[in-house]
């Protein structure tokens, strides 16, 4: 799961928006494609759909609501 550091002075006002800054790793954006590029450069799955579901399992993405 990935965890985002929200810091509070980095909140804005502005108008009826509000603004923040966060600040991710970018290793971490690529993990779950580089998986699913792992699997596929390996054969280890067939179909993109396939690898994408496995790679979401394992991480277990889209489980939170």
């Amino acid at each position: 799961m990935y965890e985002i550091a929200l810091w509070e002075d980095s909140i804005v006002e502005s108008g009826n928006d509000i603004m923040f800054a966060i600040n991710i790793p970018q290793e971490a954006v690529t993990i779950p494609e580089t998986i699913d590029a792992v699997r596929a450069a390996t054969g280890m799955q067939k179909d993109r759909l396939e690898g994408v579901a496995k790679t979401n399992e394992y991480l277990g993405l889209g489980k939170w609501k």
